[in-house]
């Protein structure tokens, strides 16, 4: 429509100058005026009956025929006879201004001027049927005697000079529709590459469209992952809190069992003291015995309190075995998810080599996920490794506990033993003068028996000792493995980030003209991609 609007308004122009050349040979104003002596000839010129009537039918058609066009123009802009109409208003345009001059030479310039014009349109066959059109006003101009003053005016007009005028139409029509021609090819051209950039193009942004979704997806993944882990991380590090609590209890125990077993065996001993003199002091064996049954009591009860506390380490080592196995199963699937992020990135990079220049910024985008990759995998396997000494430790604790159990039933069974003997020493009081060597050998096992409980609670509490430091080491290792997650976390929440910045400047592309979308991919292989901070190494708390 521009081009249509651009040729009419140049067509009213050449219209309005074939006016003013018909007022300024009325009024005789360029007269005297011209490269020869013709147009002076033609102001004394006694002019045919039929010159008004044609020069005036001439000038009426290109009037007509521009009406016609800026009618069209409004109401049918884009009707494909329009570029013909004005292509024949331009044409008789000059034909009526060369009769409204009396066929003066300069005017047949307005010819050279009307054909560079139809140059814009494009098309050849409007310069053919224009330069036809002159070349026919030319030859019946010269071969038929009425139309001669209407085209090379008074006088004489040899037919070398109409050749001439002929020639150089021709060539200046076949230069306007070389260069039309020309013209067409590189427009051709151009549409050819740009077509192959349109579908280099949209082929880019299919795959970055793809890219795009299965990192998102993979950084949705990791991050339910990572909550998940951190989650059970957080309970494990509270249950070996409490592990670490009780184990302290457990040791504070054993170091009050130990005094009260010292306490026991003193008394042993002066059970055996007054077992030799039980004959001069039965009273006071009856006392000493009477103290000692009510020690073994206390004994007793302070020995079902311990193995109580036995079974609660038991089921602490359990629980904290059970949940080093469900890290263990979630790092399997990280790891997994690991080595998937790793192939694609492998299949982006062979993708963005494949795209050439244009595949670029895919380089880098792999690179960064291959890295993301690799990170995430040395993480797993640290995070497994220390798993595998938690798992190992509790192992070796569960054992450490089945032996005290153990032992606390030897214990518990010697504390038995050692009731009924007091017991029988009670009895034996009573029937002293019969049962007195009864009573001497009953206090040297008893004497034996402490001696057993005390080795028994040693071990116990170096157990327990044991027990707090793999504690210690197992919340250690709980917290820097927490830390690990939570940086995953970020690096997966940081990814995804980043993915939502990419999304935008998808849709941009996908609505975009050729030439925007060659500046978006400039901007999109620039270097600077994704903004991921270094982390800082973990201190242990």
């Amino acid at each position: 429509m521009n081009k249509n609007k651009l040729m009419i308004g140049l067509a009213g122009i050449t219209f309005g100058l074939t006016i003013l050349v018909q007022i300024a040979h009325r009024a005789n104003v360029l007269g005297g005026h011209g490269h020869d002596a013709r147009i002076a000839e033609a102001t004394d010129l006694v002019l045919p009956g039929y010159f008004n009537l044609v020069n005036g039918l001439f000038l009426a058609l290109p009037f007509l025929l521009l009406a016609v066009s800026v009618f069209l123009l409004y109401k049918k802009p884009n009707a494909r006879y329009l570029p013909l109409i004005v292509t024949l208003t331009l044409t008789f345009s000059i034909i009526s201004m060369i009769m409204g001059g009396f066929g003066a030479v300069e005017y047949h310039f307005g010819i050279f001027m009307v054909l560079a014009t139809m140059a814009y349109y494009n098309s050849i066959p409007l310069v053919s049927l224009m330069a036809g059109l002159f070349a026919f006003q030319h030859l019946l101009g010269y071969f038929f005697a009425p139309a001669t003053l209407f085209v090379y005016g008074p006088g004489d007009y040899s037919f070398l000079m109409v050749m001439i005028h002929a020639v150089f139409v021709v060539l200046t029509s076949g230069a306007v529709a070389m260069q039309i021609a020309s013209n067409k090819k590189q427009v051709k051209d151009l549409e050819a590459i740009n077509q192959a950039s349109e579908q280099t193009i949209q082929s880019i942004i299919e795959q970055l469209v793809g890219t795009s979704d299965q990192v998102d997806l993979t950084a949705r993944k990791l991050t339910t992952n990572a909550s998940s882990t951190q989650s059970s991380s957080e309970e494990v590090k509270h249950s070996i809190q409490k592990i670490r609590e009780g184990s302290k209890k457990q040791v504070s125990q054993a170091l009050n069992s130990q005094k009260i077993l010292d306490s026991f065996s003193r008394s042993i001993d002066e059970i055996e003291t007054n077992s030799r003199n039980i004959v001069s002091s039965s009273k006071l064996m009856t006392t000493e015995s009477t103290e000692g049954f009510q020690l073994v009591e206390q004994t007793t009860e302070e020995m079902g309190r311990l193995s109580e506390a036995f079974n609660h380490v038991k089921q602490m080592v359990s629980s904290l075995d059970s949940r080093s196995k469900e890290i263990d199963s979630i790092i399997t699937v990280i790891s997994a998810i690991s080595e998937k992020t790793n192939l694609l990135a492998l299949n982006a990079a062979i993708e963005a080599a494949q795209a050439g220049a244009a595949g670029k910024g895919f380089a880098v985008v792999a690179e960064e996920v291959r890295k993301l990759s690799n990170q995430t995998d040395e993480a797993v396997k640290k995070v497994g490794s220390i798993i595998k000494t938690i798992q190992s430790d509790s192992n070796q604790a569960n054992e450490s506990v089945s032996i005290g159990q153990s032992k606390m039933a030897d214990s518990l069974n010697s504390v038995a033993k050692t009731e009924t003997k007091f017991q029988s020493i009670l009895e034996a009081v009573q029937t002293l003068d019969n049962d007195i060597n009864k009573t001497a050998s009953t206090s040297a096992s008893i004497s034996t028996n402490s001696q057993k409980i005390l080795e028994a609670l040693d071990l116990m509490q170096e157990i327990a000792e044991e027990t707090a430091i793999i504690t210690d080491t197992t919340d250690d290792q709980s917290v820097k493995q927490l830390q690990l997650i939570k940086d995953t976390t970020e690096i997966a929440q940081s990814l995804s980030v980043e993915v939502e910045k990419l999304n935008p400047l998808i849709q941009k592309l996908q609505g975009s003209t050729s030439e925007e979308n060659e500046e978006l991919i400039e901007d999109l292989i620039k270097p600077k991609r994704f903004g991921f901070k270094k982390k800082a190494a973990v201190t242990p708390v």
